[in-house]
């Protein structure tokens, strides 16, 4: 059985590349985020 530390270590370098995303620095207000979310929102 896959033990949830095992599951984090396998997908850490994928968090660390999404925590890493250009975007996350130009997302700095309440507005940004409400904005990036409704267009999120449609794109997923």
């Amino acid at each position: 059985m896959t033990s949830i530390n095992e599951i984090n270590n396998y997908i850490q370098p994928k968090k660390n590349e999404l925590l890493n995303h250009s975007l996350y620095k130009k997302i700095t207000t309440l507005a940004d985020l409400q904005q990036f979310l409704q267009v999120h929102v449609y794109a997923v």
